[in-house]
């Protein structure tokens, strides 16, 4: 009897760890932002797409120097989506679908998975002393088995500085302040960014 109870534990063991290595190997649902950035510089300027669901889309970034691919980001079709890319010139390549399967195999095989390579490098650079320049990428016309060609429109962000005063209370109360006369006005400088 103990015999057959052994190989019966045995045996459930085993298929549950079989169980295990299946459910590790399903790919984790995906979040809507960046995935991974791998480029080593600092990711400083904006790439902003506009989609429609149902469809979810996978965008990655290669360098057209090195021909490595720096970024990649999830975007939940229909939401709000900017992410801060590094420098440089990028070919920038959409892959979209239903149900999202992990970055081997993106959204399934066959047509389940449509990619979408946009037509022409983006470069994210500094613009004068002030602006950075990115873009912006209107994906709504999209839709599995068409090509659209998608026009990547301008996105600059103005930055300035401006001097403000920082205010700060006055904790003692109001019986000293007819004999406390207040330090000189304190400044600091605050970066202001805005879309020009």
């Amino acid at each position: 009897m103990r015999r057959i109870v052994r190989m019966w534990g045995l045996g459930t063991a085993v298929w549950v760890l079989m169980a295990v290595g299946a459910m590790a190997e399903q790919a984790a649902p995906a979040k809507h932002g960046l995935m991974w950035h791998r480029s080593g510089l600092p990711a400083v300027f904006p790439l902003q797409v506009t989609t429609l669901g149902p469809q979810d889309y996978y965008v990655t970034l290669t360098d057209v120097k090195t021909d490595k691919v720096v970024l990649a980001a999830y975007i939940e079709g229909g939401r709000f989506f900017r992410v801060r890319v590094p420098p440089g010139t990028f070919e920038v390549r959409f892959a979209y679908g239903n149900v999202w399967q992990g970055e081997a195999d993106l959204f399934g095989p066959g047509n389940k998975t449509t990619v979408y390579d946009v037509p022409r490098p983006l470069t994210f650079n500094v613009r004068n002393f002030n602006t950075k320049a990115g873009h912006l990428l209107d994906l709504r016309d999209l839709s599995p088995g068409q090509e659209a060609r998608v026009a990547p429109q301008d996105m600059d962000l103005c930055q300035g500085l401006r001097l403000v005063k920082v205010e700060e209370d006055d904790e003692r109360g109001s019986e000293f302040m007819t004999w406390y006369v207040p330090p000189a006005p304190a400044f600091r400088w605050e970066v202001r960014v805005r879309q020009c």
